[in-house]
């Protein structure tokens, strides 16, 4: 009786008794995949990519980039662990994680303005209240006459000059600024003694 077999390789015939061995191979595992997930904190301060799903092993970056007004400041894990203080931080995927971006705030820019004094004339008095000031900052200006002399008038090259009734100025500083004092001399009185000469 002939025996027929269909095995992988084709149709054969068998014409006698003789022992099959199978060979077989073991299928691969299938490589596992992660997810990396990243957020940043606070969640309108920057912008964090690099998310997704990778083979375990794979060497990976994410990347954060602040917006104006903030600044990065470190990588974190799931367990608040600090990774990195790079913007791009590059690890190998070996399990689920969540990595957050953390930014700051930036300090805030204080300006600051100069407020400078001209006299006029210079030599007919002083004046203090000039030097550098923080923006919105109030400028005190007190001119002081020499003797025989007197304030005439006082301006500023800009903002809203304030006589405050006592011999002192006031501005608000929002830009530099140019002071000047003008200054007058002062009407001088002279008593006159009127007297005879008598002679003998």
């Amino acid at each position: 009786m002939r025996l027929c077999l269909l095995v992988l390789i084709g149709l054969f015939t068998i014409k006698k008794d003789m022992d099959l061995i199978g060979v077989f191979e073991k299928d691969e595992a299938p490589i596992e995949q992660f997810y990396i997930n990243v957020n940043a904190d606070p969640a309108n301060a920057g912008y964090v990519v690099g998310a997704g799903t990778f083979p375990k092993g794979t060497r990976h970056s994410i990347t954060a980039a602040a917006i104006q007004g903030y600044h990065f400041t470190h990588w974190t894990d799931s367990l608040n662990r600090i990774v990195s203080t790079n913007l791009q931080y590059d690890l190998v995927v070996e399990k689920d994680e969540t990595y957050t971006a953390h930014f700051e705030l930036d300090a805030p820019v204080i300006e600051e303005y100069n407020v400078t004094i001209i006299t006029n004339p210079a030599d007919k008095g002083s004046v203090s209240g000039g030097g550098t000031y923080k923006s919105c900052q109030t400028a005190i200006i007190v001119p002081s006459p020499v003797e025989g002399w007197a304030v005439d008038t006082v301006t500023a090259s800009g903002g809203n000059l304030v006589d405050n009734g006592n011999g002192t100025y006031s501005i608000v500083v929002t830009r530099d600024l140019t002071i000047t004092v003008n200054f007058k001399e002062t009407i001088r009185y002279f008593r006159l003694v009127s007297w005879q000469m008598r002679m003998v």
